[in-house]
């Protein structure tokens, strides 16, 4: 039998947790990213959104201008983990973004694209791809609104 004086107990305090650095260059970076993947998707949205004719080929070079915005959740992801509180552990972060691509994708989405589907399709079938265009011009404008920390630079003569 071991007596609990002989086992080394371990609380929080002891346990050493990693710390997060912002770096402000790898935030800007993945900024400037994620605006462009949103300016991206806005233009794919609004060409595939006014293309009432169904032409193929404005289609497809939407689906393939589209295809560049790939890096989009990837950024967002990272530019939320750098600019939270410090004291927010990353998973609970990345637990909350779960439950809300969860509850947008599955619940939300289709809800509204399915009634501007079905409301519009007799007078402009595209109408929902145009929402969703306005959706990326709201997301790209809160991006941009994004206060980001500022890069710490030596002054002039300064090492």
């Amino acid at each position: 039998m071991s007596n609990e004086a002989d086992c080394p107990s371990s609380t929080e305090e002891d346990v050493a947790k990693p710390k997060r650095k912002a770096d402000p260059a790898t935030i800007a970076f993945d900024h400037k990213l994620l605006c462009a993947c949103l300016i991206i998707h806005l233009a794919a949205y609004t060409l595939t959104g006014t293309n009432v004719e169904g032409s193929q080929i404005i289609f497809v070079g939407a689906l393939m201008l589209q295809s560049f915005s790939a890096p989009a959740n990837p950024c967002a992801s990272s530019l939320v983990v750098e600019l939270a509180p410090k004291d927010v552990p990353a998973g609970r972060i990345f637990g909350a973004l779960g439950v809300l691509d969860a509850l947008g994708s599955t619940l939300l989405s289709p809800l509204l694209f399915n009634s501007i589907w079905a409301a519009t399709i007799e007078w402009y079938p595209t109408a929902m791809y145009l929402v969703a265009a306005v959706g990326f011009l709201v997301a790209l404008l809160l991006a941009t609104a994004l206060r980001l920390p500022q890069r710490k630079t030596a002054g002039i003569g300064r090492v």
